[in-house]
């Protein structure tokens, strides 16, 4: 304290409040810089909550729902957090038509979907990410062909698990950069 009392009687005024006015401006220009970052990725968070996910679940080859795969928990999971926009009903995956105005597709899986180069050709051509989501399953539920299918697409996570689902959106939501041009 003493030597800090010395210090401080030893300068001018003038260099006292220059000292402190530098301080004062770094420091507000750090706060400045760090609010003006935190402001940009909450816009890109906020930007994307507002547009609608799809989702996506899978049929037999008869095109019947298939049983337990229906994803009405999962839909109304995703609904009832209030935050997230939902697109329409569930919908089957072969009839899946992707608008400009989503921000990503949940997909759910099954190894007897027949059509998924299909969905994934969409999704590319929008360039939105997709999570396929495996029912409570491992990654080791997706089938071989399937897999090497859908690692050719940079944008694809998997969720096995409900909580995870919800994770990854919110993750993809908050990270994935919104597009003016969509």
């Amino acid at each position: 304290m003493n030597e800090l009392t010395r210090l401080l009687s030893t300068l001018s005024l003038m260099h006292w409040l220059t000292v402190v006015l530098v301080y004062i401006l770094s420091v507000a220009a750090g706060a400045a810089l760090f609010l003006r970052w935190f402001l940009q990725k909450e816009r890109r968070l906020y930007r994307n909550l507002k547009r609608p996910i799809m989702v996506i679940t899978p049929t037999d080859k008869t095109n019947k729902q298939i049983p337990r795969k229906e994803m009405a928990m999962e839909r109304e999971l995703l609904q009832r957090n209030g935050l997230l926009k939902i697109d329409g009903t569930v919908t089957d995956y072969r009839s899946f038509n992707p608008r400009n105005n989503h921000c990503l597709v949940v997909l759910g899986y099954d190894h007897q979907m027949t059509a998924l180069e299909e969905v994934l050709q969409k999704v590319k051509q929008l360039q939105i990410p997709l999570i396929i989501y495996t029912y409570n399953a491992n990654i080791g539920a997706i089938s071989r062909a399937h897999k090497e299918l859908l690692d050719t697409y940079p944008l694809v996570i998997f969720a096995n698990f409900q909580l995870t689902l919800i994770n990854h959106i919110f993750a993809t939501l908050a990270v994935y950069p919104y597009d003016d041009k969509k």
